[in-house]
């Protein structure tokens, strides 16, 4: 084995570089941190102290939603925006993101809204981190890498959680797959940025967990059972969440109107819950959760209605304390149904909401590690996946891309982001373990018997046609109803296809290429490009496949469609002996 020197110093050169890059993105967003934190409890202890300010909560949210429509339209995509642009390693993230999520969050829990804070501690990291890249000329690439390690540094010192800072920066981005060729600066950005966050003196809840029981096969069944239900309540977190969002678009068309009637119905359901529990971070629930009767069995639903108004309607702030909470107190009411210790269940469902939730189990696993000791890592993990799986392809975040779909009989085309995905889900009508069994007949090359007739080879002429689509595009809808069930024009085509009696269908995404003498587009050779088209392919006889195009007219016209005449070889009835009797 041969020694190179050039490329080992080419390997610790990067190392250094990206080091102390990482450094400097940690000691940016541990200070940001830091100070949101103060700031937010501040906020949090005046709120409590002055129970009038609720009533001030519609006003705020106007401000807020002016606030943004005025100054911040370029960031308010807020985390989705992050990964937009990890994903397409072009564009800028503004600077105005860090000071505007940070006041604006600041303002929800002072006034009562239910919000969290990882969103708004992500949300500084990568602002500040995409800032210093451009002022020191990285190129895109890089500024992706050192963008990742922004949502690293904010997570880590946010929650004080390092090694789920890093992986969580790694992870989020897409769904099935994690990317190590930011690990380095992920995992030095959320070290620092959590020494740092320390070091300015502002510490971290901690939670009690007592004592941990052993790990048995009717725990484990024990625990199989509560993450399901851990894997619903993160998929209706998000679903309810992006419902909620979704209706106050369609109904009140003014941006900055949509958090002050928020706000109205938050102050509505306080008052019909007759308590504040369920304003703000939510950090009493989470301390009575590890308590048995500590919390009203149906806390979490309450609580994620409150959180799920808050922010549906365009108040600013995180979704992962809420979700920890709805998660402890959940698993609270799950332990006490089932006789289950309660600590160690209230602390499963603090990490495993979250993991179904924001689809990054691995993370959350080791969040629970750090926060909760590493003798709950085995019930801690079988929780976070079987929540991760039990919450579908649906999440939080909706820029998330679908590397891996959570099932072999899911079908989900690589690339696309959860908020085109949550319309093109198909399921294969197989069986869970039709990948893995053998096929009926075998046939082994040399293996013919020398009395046998090989079976011929019948070629019957075939068509292929191909149609393309822009990415998420969608017919246009004339009702609300009709814009929470659109699907995109593709998956409606296939299904026609299917109904028209085609064969075969399939749908593409392209990768790298250029369109009408454009650019060369290339994003990454695993992941489709979303400035790239996707199509349809369908085989059939061209007859069929002709009838079909004049059939769907009118959502194919102006389509750039492409046909070629193809072969489809297929056997023969099977072979028979000569000297059978």
């Amino acid at each position: 084995m041969r020694f190179h020197l050039r490329e080992q110093l080419a390997l610790v050169s990067s190392l250094l570089t990206w080091c102390v890059l990482g450094a400097v993105v940690g000691l940016l967003s541990g200070a940001a941190s830091a100070a949101f934190l103060v700031g937010l409890a501040w906020a949090t202890d005046t709120r409590e102290s002055t129970p009038w300010l609720l009533w001030l909560l519609p006003a705020a949210g106007a401000l807020i939603g002016w606030v943004y429509s005025r100054f911040g339209k370029d960031v308010e995509g807020g985390n989705n925006l992050l990964l937009d642009r990890i994903h397409a390693a072009e564009g800028d993230v503004s600077w105005r993101m860090a000071p505007l999520i940070a006041l604006s969050t600041i303002g929800t829990h002072l006034f009562g809204g239910s919000a969290g804070r990882e969103g708004t501690a992500v949300q500084m990291g990568g602002s500040l981190a995409d800032s210093l890249g451009r002022r020191l000329g990285l190129s895109r690439e890089d500024r992706r890498m050192l963008l990742m390690s922004g949502i690293s540094g904010g997570f880590g010192s946010v929650f004080g959680t390092p090694l789920a800072g890093t992986v969580f920066g790694l992870e989020v981005l897409s769904i099935g797959r994690i990317r190590y060729d930011a690990l380095v600066p992920c995992f030095v950005a959320s070290t620092v940025g959590d020494l740092v966050c320390r070091g300015l003196g502002v510490g971290h809840h901690h939670y009690a967990v007592g004592v941990i029981p052993q790990v048995t096969p009717v725990l484990l069944l024990w625990v199989l059972a509560a993450g399901l239900a851990f894997g619903m309540a993160s998929l209706a977190f998000a679903e309810l969440t992006h419902g909620v969002q979704h209706v106050a678009k369609t109904l009140v068309k003014r941006p900055w109107l949509r958090p002050f009637f928020g706000g109205l119905v938050v102050i509505g359901l306080t008052y019909l819950v007759g308590t504040r529990d369920y304003l703000g971070l939510g950090l009493p629930l989470i301390e009575g959760s590890f308590a048995p009767g500590g919390v009203f069995l149906g806390a979490f639903a309450l609580k994620l209605l409150f959180t799920a108004v808050t922010l549906g309607t365009g108040f600013k702030g995180g979704e992962v304390t809420p979700l920890f909470c709805i998660g402890a107190t959940l698993g609270s009411a799950f332990a006490w149904l089932t006789g289950q210790p309660t600590s160690t269940f209230a602390a499963l469902g603090f990490v495993a909401v979250f993991a179904g939730a924001a689809n990054t189990p691995l993370a959350c696993v080791l969040m629970g590690i750090e926060l909760f000791g590493a003798g709950l890592a085995v019930p801690l993990t079988l929780a976070c996946i079987v929540s991760y799986i039990a919450s579908g392809h649906r999440g939080i975040y909706l820029s998330q891309q679908v590397d891996t779909p959570k099932a072999p009989t899911v079908l989900v085309p690589a690339g696309m982001v959860l908020r085109d995905a949550r319309g093109a889900v198909i399921v294969e009508p197989r069986g869970a373990f039709d990948a893995i069994r053998p096929p009926v007949q075998t046939l082994e090359i040399g293996g013919l018997m020398d009395d046998a007739i090989p079976p011929a080879l019948d070629v019957i002429p075939y068509g292929q046609l191909r149609i393309f689509f822009r990415s998420g595009d969608k017919p246009k809808a004339t009702s609300w109803r009709e814009r929470l069930s659109n699907k995109p024009t593709y998956l409606r085509v296939l299904h026609e296809a299917r109904r028209f009696g085609l064969t075969h269908g399939t749908v593409k995404h392209c990768v790298s290429g250029f369109m009408a003498k454009g650019h060369v587009e290339h994003d990454h050779f695993e992941h489709g490009n979303s400035r790239l088209p996707l199509y349809v392919e369908l085989l059939g006889p061209r007859p069929t496949l002709e009838a079909f195009c004049q059939a769907l007219a009118e959502p194919l016209r102006g389509r750039f469609m492409v046909y070629k005449d193809i072969e489809r070889w297929a056997w023969d009835e099977a072979p028979v002996a000569e000297n059978a009797s």
